[in-house]
């Protein structure tokens, strides 16, 4: 499978990054820094450079994955604001792609113990990191996990 991990070098990220690999599978990881590339590469990952500020400039590069680890976090600006516009850009795009692709989201989730499934829903919540175009994480008992669109 081919994982694409935000915050790869991270706490979290760095983890799952070595946990996956270690399983066999293949991944992207976002990466800011040049120093941190480096360090993706030998551990087998291959890095994509750019910044959960800026989805923009790096989400065209984002190549075909079957899931995304989403273990980022900007604590230095708005935290909020920067993981809606990082989950409007990505969420649109997974969800415009022909392949189901499964998303795990870490952190502040609503405090759901649940699995998670990313679908668009008919209603705004009002969580303040929420994706401002009407995405949705939903509970579900299901497996995989998907990014979807009605």
């Amino acid at each position: 499978m081919h994982v694409f991990v935000l915050g790869a070098t991270g706490f979290i990220g760095s983890a799952v990054v070595r946990v996956l690999i270690q399983r066999g599978h293949r991944l992207t990881g976002l990466t800011r820094s040049e120093t941190s590339a480096v360090k993706l590469r030998s551990a087998g990952c291959q890095p994509l450079m750019g910044d959960i500020g800026r989805p923009t400039a790096w989400i065209d590069q984002l190549p075909p994955v079957d899931a995304v680890v989403h273990t980022a976090c900007d604590v230095n600006t708005d935290m909020g604001a920067v993981d809606r516009r990082l989950l409007d850009a990505l969420l649109a795009r997974l969800a415009a792609r022909s392949n189901k692709t499964r998303f795990v989201y870490t952190g502040g989730s609503g405090g759901s113990a649940q699995p998670l499934m990313v679908s668009r829903p008919r209603k705004h919540p009002s969580h303040p990191w929420w994706p401002s175009r009407g995405w949705s994480l939903t509970a579900s008992a299901s497996w995989p996990r998907r990014v979807s669109r009605e």
